[in-house]
């Protein structure tokens, strides 16, 4: 029979379940920042191991013995291939299109600084015209105040009078046209300033992207002149092949080396336990995706329940208090987060083993907690909702 509650008893249904799954995602994130230095620590050793094996082999091609020899040698082929392509777009296509991109914009560089020397004498130009009005002004002022000055003396003010209030007048003007030469000089300044900074900074930019492209190009044409020596060429093809086949191998390979044999054989440890560690991780992040989502789908559903509640109590007086069964299909589902969180507790053995972790959280992941099975729980609580609203708010 299905659990008949109240809004606030599914509330709380919803919001313990929420708690539940929160507490399994944080063992889950606990396991994936083991799974994620278990997978570190391995990774550093598997790509060390493979360049000294990768190396060796380069350098001493018959210690692969024949198993691996065959395998490399039927490699082979495909990598010159790859090389060679690589050797045509470099020549045809990467290194002149770099090199046209270098002299461009060195070129822009250069045509922006001949314009800013071509500005730079305008500005001075105005800058000059406008100090020699100034300076104009200012003996003109100076005069001014010497003639005002000797008129003034005595009783000169009384007798003078009117000539003084011109001179006045005239002094005023002048007066207002030196400020105006100074906030012409202070614009001009200004504008300036602002050119120049603009153009430092558009200067400071384009060497930085000539600098990248004259990187990249001598990186290329570096790339060019290893690939046109037909020699380092055929070492690279060996080199590749080599690397290809033994970061790939998951199975034991007799060889003549007894040295080599144990790298040999450690790299296929390594490749097989990289391989594990990515898969747990992998399992992992699914397993936290997928609870965050049922949390998410929860939460707003919760803000529903909530929506009901608060339109309950405004209309308390004429609206029953609902009561809403509770689905099997949600109360089974909710049943298993103590068993999940059971799986993922054991952080230690789980890392040490992580197939075992990947295996186990398969089924789980495809049905437990798969889209048919959250969208099930989901619609049937939805349905629920609807109908105790439907058919006890007539």
């Amino acid at each position: 029979m299905a659990q008949r509650v109240s809004l606030a008893q599914l509330g709380g249904f919803i919001t313990q379940n929420m708690d539940r799954i929160k507490a399994v995602r944080q063992e889950a994130e606990e396991l994936q920042v083991g799974f994620n230095s278990k997978y570190v620590e391995f990774k550093a050793r598997h790509d060390a191991t493979l360049a000294s094996l990768v190396n060796r082999i380069a350098d001493e091609p018959e210690i692969a013995g024949p198993e691996l020899g065959r395998k490399i040698a039927d490699r082979i082929g495909e990598e010159r291939s790859t090389l060679e392509a690589r050797r045509r777009k470099l020549r045809e296509e990467l290194v002149p299109e770099t090199q046209k991109e270098v002299d461009g914009l060195l070129a822009a560089a250069q045509a922006e600084v001949e314009q800013y020397r071509r500005v730079n004498p305008q500005f001075d130009q105005s800058e000059e015209g406008v100090k020699t009005r100034r300076a104009e002004l200012q003996q003109q002022l100076k005069e001014l105040n010497q003639q005002v000055q000797k008129l003034g003396r005595g009783l000169g003010f009384l007798t003078s009078f009117g000539k003084i209030s011109r001179l006045d007048r005239e002094r005023q003007r002048i007066i207002g046209q030196l400020q105006w030469a100074e906030q012409e000089l202070k614009e001009i300044r200004e504008k300036w300033e602002a050119k120049r900074k603009e153009f430092t900074d558009r200067q400071e930019t384009a060497k930085a992207r000539w600098q990248e492209a004259s990187i990249q190009l001598a990186k290329i044409q570096g790339e060019l002149e290893l690939l046109d020596d037909d020699t380092a060429r055929e070492r690279l093809a060996l080199q590749r092949a080599a690397r290809h086949v033994v970061d790939n191998l998951k199975e034991h390979l007799a060889c003549p080396d007894a040295d080599f044999q144990r790298e040999l054989d450690e790299m296929v440890k390594l490749n097989i336990n990289t391989d594990n560690y990515h898969e747990g991780l992998g399992k992992a992040a699914g397993l936290i995706a997928l609870l965050s989502a049922v949390v998410e789908g929860l939460s707003s559903l919760q803000n529903s329940v909530g929506a009901l509640v608060r339109e309950q109590r405004m209309h308390s007086a004429y609206l029953p208090k609902l009561k809403v069964e509770i689905p099997h299909e949600a109360t089974r589902f909710h049943q298993q987060w103590d068993s999940l969180q059971a799986m993922v507790l054991d952080e230690k053995t789980i890392c040490e083993h992580p197939m075992d972790f990947v295996k186990a959280m398969e089924p789980v992941m495809e049905k437990q907690l798969g889209n048919p099975a959250i969208n099930r729980m989901f619609e049937s609580l939805g349905e629920a909702l609807t109908q105790a609203a439907q058919s006890q708010w007539k």
